[in-house]
């Protein structure tokens, strides 16, 4: 691997983004992309850096938003236990009447091939 490829990776693992670590490796983005498209070690260790690189901003991130919680911030207070806590979540409740693999009656059938009549209605005019 050349020296720059690995002077690359580095920035990488500090600053997940592409732009930046092309710029403080002293490279062009496009060099970036073409060593990523032809070489496939490159391109095995540019993804492994980039996750490194996004897990020490998640880690930063995570930090700032437990500081913040300490300082009794309630938006980063709530934001946590939306995200971390199951009573806290956003909810969505999905039910279904019918397994799968059942096939729709044919009053079903008709119902549905009259909406997309109308659909197609709708965004054909000429068809009016």
């Amino acid at each position: 691997m050349k020296r720059t490829q690995i002077m690359l990776l580095a920035q990488l693992r500090k600053t997940p983004i592409i732009q930046i670590a092309c710029k403080n490796a002293g490279i062009a983005r496009s060099t970036y992309y073409e060593w990523y498209k032809k070489d496939l070690v490159f391109r095995k260790e540019a993804d492994k850096a980039m996750n490194e690189g996004i897990q020490l901003v998640n880690d930063l991130a995570e930090s700032k938003v437990i500081a913040g919680i300490k300082d009794d911030n309630v938006t980063l207070t709530i934001f946590w236990l939306k995200n971390h806590h199951d009573t806290y979540r956003d909810k969505l409740q999905l039910s279904s009447t019918k397994p799968k693999e059942e096939a729709l009656s044919k009053e079903e059938q008709k119902l549905v091939e009259r909406a997309l009549a109308l659909i197609n209605k709708s965004t054909n005019p000429k068809k009016r």
